[in-house]
């Protein structure tokens, strides 16, 4: 919209009017949105063609002294209900010093430093993702770390202390990243161009806060039902890799696919 030139003074404040001028002038006069859930003929666990793969495990060897060890599962489209309780789901396990995995794994077993879980959010999907690593000599230590704390999310939801903390320390991160003005511009235009619409920060928070322990306890059912998808990357041969790997077999339908 502007050219400056290393003598030009920068603008302090450019009005909101001669701004709207240029930019009916300007190749973005063109740009239309609508609610892009309009154009998604398939979403996640509706569609046959996006169904959830079923577990598998692979095994890379790579160099270096430490282990690692990430799973992920396909989790409900943008616009799905459960949404929410799925952000909340991970935020219990893995997001934050309060989360299980950062208590467990860092603080009651000090077997690694590295955890964390999160979700990618796409239209008609998204991704959940767990991951943690530890020295080598650790590694089956850590497999087993992980298995617990999965197997304890299977049949031990949240209660309402850590749907506060974890719901808290979504809000702080919401609010905190809001602080950036193209965190700002970033979250404004992907609303506009994905939804055809602005969700308020107050709104999105609002979503979070009525999550309940119910709420996560089906939307994880639904998710880790087709088991995760896993990989197990460190020093040492691939066969060994995938033996560190079976403590976490209950939670992979098919480790026998392992590739």
């Amino acid at each position: 919209i502007y050219t400056l030139s290393l003598h030009d003074p920068l603008p302090i404040s450019v009005a909101h009017d001669e701004l709207c001028a240029h930019l009916e002038d300007s190749p973005f006069a063109g740009l239309t949105s609508r609610p892009a859930e309009a154009r998604y003929a398939e979403r996640a666990f509706d569609s046959p063609r996006l169904q959830p793969a079923s577990g598998e495990l692979a095994a890379l060897r790579i160099d270096g002294q430490q282990t690692h060890v990430g799973l992920t599962v396909l989790t409900p489209a943008r616009d799905d209900p459960r949404r929410p309780a799925v952000h909340v789901a991970a935020a219990v396990l893995g997001a934050g010093v309060s989360s299980r995995m950062f208590q467990g794994i860092r603080e009651k077993y000090g077997v690694g430093y590295n955890v964390f879980a999160g979700v990618d959010q796409f239209g008609p999907a998204g991704v959940l993702q767990l991951g943690a690593s530890a020295p080598a000599s650790r590694a089956r230590h850590l497999m087993t770390a992980v298995a617990e704390e999965l197997g304890a999310f299977d049949v031990m939801p949240p209660d309402e202390a850590e749907l506060g903390r974890a719901t808290g320390y979504l809000r702080g991160a919401i609010l905190l990243g809001y602080d950036d003005p193209m965190v700002r511009m970033g979250r404004l235009g992907r609303h506009l161009l994905e939804r055809g619409e602005i969700i308020t920060v107050e709104e999105s928070i609002e979503r979070l806060r009525r999550v309940r322990a119910a709420d996560v306890a089906d939307a994880w059912e639904l998710i880790v039902a087709q088991g995760w998808n896993t990989v197990v990357a460190g020093p040492g041969r691939e066969r060994g890799l995938r033996k560190l790997a079976s403590p976490l077999a209950r939670h992979i339908n098919d480790v026998g696919r392992a590739r």
